[in-house]
Formats: structure tokens, C-alpha cells, sequence
């Protein structure tokens, strides 16, 4: 399992945008050497990021120029959390901060799970008119693996040749592979998952000759399959996947869940066609993403206290309901993996706002996600987050440090 002597289980944190931090006024990935340290800290064994697969070399294998970081959402993305966390943007040598990243893992003793996120996320970053985007998105998307075979094989190289590739836990070739985020542009801007038994038959080989060439170039490295499904994730499986990363968003509806039928917290101001304006002139976002970005922007200030108490109260009458969709999407991962390395690498809840604290402030929410931990170790799962909204940038960093430290420590206590 763990041909680079590994450890025997992955605490993970989502710094996602490390590597992208530039210098400005808000930068909290910006010092690379203080992320890390503040993960040991923590309890943390390995990290998550996008590894600028894409952003680094060119199709030949040549260095790119710094990329150059522009906001995603203008504004709007002050509030999101992960968002509005890279400073004030600008060239950025990704491949320098990737190297430095791994070098403070290495005397830290933390390990990469590197993924990307490009056609999903990432693109999100380009300025109007970069030639970079309309280069990557001018690809067709039946070689776009080819592409990021490439890509992936010329960062692999850039570690080795450091001796910091005993650092990298695993390698995905994209995040979230079972709704075809490499069609993104294709079919539509957003997850695809409906498409023909033709079609994902064609794109689950060629995720599996992606993968057979790179383990044979590079023999060390362990490559993953990432999902986010339990329907599409199985027929979308290349068979020679060493790792198996699901996501459990199994508490992502507890705020719909507690918005609906309040109106009144709602001023009618903000809404997705407001925030799609932030991105004029560029690729655009998921109608998701805009609409998921308004509808907090849109909530009245004064009302923010009795969301919090409606959250508590929508979560307590709804724990058997979360707990039972955390409990089939395990039993959907160990299934589908079968034998293979089983990781959680996203999961519990997406918190649109950085200002609603209930999940920090909330006793029996923390227990909760102990229960879920408890059962990912019952289970044998490999490696698991504590939950996705986790990084230097987030509410919890600082406000639930000594939570962080007991949960890691009682999942890696075996």
C-alpha cells in the first residue's frame, strides 16, 4: 500500500490553494513555512492542493511564465470561505512555491496529496484574455487526459530530481473524475454526469492509460481515483486505480435545509446574475457557484444569530438522516474499492460564509463528526479530512485549534 513508507493513516487538512498565495494584505498562504508548521501543530499529517498541473509547463514540457492570479469572483468572493485567500493576486511562480511546499513538508513531516482542479475551479483564477485558458480550454476534451498525463509526468520529474517525491501520499489526475470535470466547456459550465455509456466507457479507459503510464514512469508514486458520487463513481473506475478518494458531503444540505421557509432572513438584492457579472468577460463559473454565492451575500446581517439557532435546531432533527447518507457513502467507497486503499478527502459540509459560526461554536456538531470518525477508523479508512472547510484561511483555524488536535489525534490512534 505504502511503497514510500507512508504512514499507517493520513490526517488530512485542504489548504486547496497553497501554492497560490501572493503577497497582500489578507495572504494567510502567502508564508509557507507557517501553513505547515501550523498543520503539525494541529495533528495533521498531510495536505491536499492544487498542484498547478496545467499552470507550470506547456505540452512540450517547458517552463511557463509566472502565472498571473486575477480575483474569481470580484467582491463577491470576500465572503466564501476558500475564497478571497491568495492576496492581491499577480505573477506567481507556482512551481518555486510548489518546491517550497514540499521542502517545509519534508522537514515537517507532512505528506501531498496532490490533485488539481483546473476545468472545475482553477480556471476561475485566469485574467480576461489569458492565452493560458484559451489554450487549455482549446483542447478537445478527448485530450485533455493525454494533456494532463503530460503535465503530471513533468511535475513528477521537478520532485524527483529534488528528492522531495517521498513526500507525496498519492497523485489523482483530476479531482472528482466521475462527473467528467475534463468536459467542463464541453457540455455546459458545471458537473457532467449524464453522459452516453459510449462516452464514459471512452474516458474511463483513457483515465486508466493515463494512470498505467504514469506508474510506470514513476514507480513510487501511488495514483488515485477520485469521486464525489456513489451512483456514477463505479462505472467510471480505471481498474488500475491504487488509491480510492471519495468525498461525503453527507451535511451539504443542512443550510438549504435550515433556509427554507424563511424569507424574511432574505433582503431580494443579491442574486446569481449579479454575482455572474463579476466574471464578465471571462469563462464563466457553475450556475451553482452563483447562485450558492448570492443566496449568503443576500442574507440579512441582522438575522445572522437566529440562522445560527435555526441551524442547530435543523441539525438535531436531522442527525439520523445525515448520519444514515455518511453511513451508505462509506459503504458505497469500501464497496467500489475493493481492496484498494480507501481515502475521505472532502467531506462533512461546504459553509458558504466565513461569518456563519455555527459548526465552530456547536458542541454536538463537533461530537458528531467524532462519530464519523469513528466509523471511517472502524472501517480501515485510510486517510480521512476532519472536513473540507479546514486550511489556515478558515473561522476553525485559530477558533477550534484544540478540536482539530483531539480529532486527528483520535482518528490517527489506532
Amino acid at each position: 500500500m505504502n511503497p514510500n513508507s507512508l504512514p499507517a493513516k493520513l490526517a488530512i487538512s485542504f489548504p486547496i490553494w497553497l501554492i497560490y498565495g501572493t503577497k497582500g494584505a489578507y495572504s494567510p498562504y502567502y508564508d509557507i513555512e507557517k501553513v505547515i508548521r501550523e498543520h503539525k501543530e494541529r495533528g495533521f499529517n498531510c495536505i491536499r492542493i492544487d498542484s498547478g498541473a496545467g499552470l507550470i509547463h506547456d505540452l512540450e514540457g517547458n517552463l511557463r511564465e509566472p502565472f498571473d492570479i486575477g480575483d474569481m469572483f470580484g467582491q463577491f468572493e470576500k465572503l466564501p470561505r476558500q475564497q478571497h485567500v491568495i492576496g492581491d493576486g499577480g505573477k506567481c511562480d507556482l512551481l518555486a512555491r510548489l518546491i517550497e511546499t514540499f521542502t517545509y513538508c519534508k522537514k515537517y513531516g507532512i505528506f501531498v496529496i496532490l490533485s488539481q482542479w483546473y476545468y472545475l475551479h482553477t480556471y476561475w483564477y485566469h485574467k480576461v484574455g489569458d492565452p493560458v485558458c484559451d489554450e487549455l480550454f482549446g483542447l478537445p476534451a478527448k485530450d485533455r487526459f493525454d494533456a494532463f498525463r503530460r503535465f503530471w509526468h513533468y511535475i513528477l520529474l521537478e520532485l524527483e530530481k529534488r528528492e522531495l517525491d517521498s513526500q507525496i501520499a498519492f497523485v489523482e489526475i483530476f479531482n472528482e473524475a466521475d462527473d467528467h470535470p475534463y468536459l467542463c466547456g464541453e457540455y455546459g459550465w458545471g458537473f457532467i454526469r449524464n453522459v452516453s455509456d459510449e462516452e464514459t466507457e471512452f474516458y474511463r479507459l483513457q483515465h486508466e492509460e493515463t494512470i498505467a503510464w504514469l506508474q510506470a514512469a514513476h514507480p513510487k508514486a501511488l495514483f488515485a481515483y477520485d469521486v464525489a458520487t456513489m451512483g456514477y463513481a463505479k462505472k467510471n473506475m480505471p481498474a488500475n486505480a491504487q488509491v480510492y478518494n471519495f468525498h461525503s458531503y453527507y451535511m451539504w444540505s443542512v443550510y438549504e435545509d435550515t433556509f427554507a421557509g424563511h424569507p424574511e432572513w432574505f433582503m431580494g438584492k443579491v442574486t446569481g446574475e449579479t454575482v455572474a457579472e463579476s466574471r464578465k468577460g471571462r469563462l464563466p463559473a457553475g450556475q451553482d457557484w452563483y447562485d450558492r454565492i448570492a443566496r449568503f451575500h443576500d442574507l440579512k446581517p441582522a438575522c445572522l444569530p437566529e440562522v445560527e439557532r435555526a441551524l442547530d435546531k435543523t441539525f438535531l432533527e436531522n442527525r439520523e438522516r445525515y448520519a444514515a447518507r455518511r453511513d451508505a457513502m462509506l459503504h458505497s467507497a469500501m464497496e467500489n474499492a475493493n481492496g484498494i486503499p480507501v481515502v475521505c478527502g472532502e467531506g462533512v459540509s461546504y459553509i458558504c460564509s466565513k461569518e456563519i459560526l455555527w459548526e465552530e461554536n456547536s458542541e454536538e456538531y463537533w461530537r458528531f463528526v467524532k462519530e464519523g470518525l469513528a466509523q471511517y477508523k472502524k472501517a480501515g479508512v485510510w486517510g480521512t479530512v476532519i472536513r473540507t472547510c479546514c486550511g489556515p484561511e478558515d473561522p476553525c483555524w485559530y477558533a477550534s485549534a484544540d478540536k482539530l488536535l483531539e480529532l486527528n489525534n483520535f482518528f490517527l490512534d489506532t
